[in-house]
């Protein structure tokens, strides 16, 4: 069974399914981010804190592509944090970002 037939909506092209690893914690160069969230937007922050990371394999242009077969990459994703943040959103800024 092809992954189109249980979520018909990935045939549409626009999502993308990346493998990734979850994160149970939030990584500690992320603190600046939770700390200005807390401070600025505490309701905001109450939402964001309780989500999770993910971390998805990326080559950077740094390396060669003979490294890369040696060397794996990651980087954050924050996904799950700007679906949070879209949801958010009033009505009025949900029609400005359309």
């Amino acid at each position: 069974m092809l992954i189109e037939q249980i979520h018909p909506e990935l045939s549409s092209g626009e999502i993308d399914l990346v493998p990734s690893l979850k994160l149970e914690f939030w990584p500690s160069d992320m603190q600046w981010f939770l700390n200005r969230l807390k401070r600025n937007r505490p309701l905001l922050f109450e939402k964001i804190e309780s989500l999770h990371m993910h971390i998805v394999s990326k080559w950077s242009g740094k390396t060669t592509n003979k490294q890369t077969r040696k060397t794996l990459q990651f980087r954050y994703s924050y996904s799950l944090i700007e679906i949070k943040l879209a949801e958010q959103r009033s009505f009025i800024e949900q029609i400005l970002n359309r």
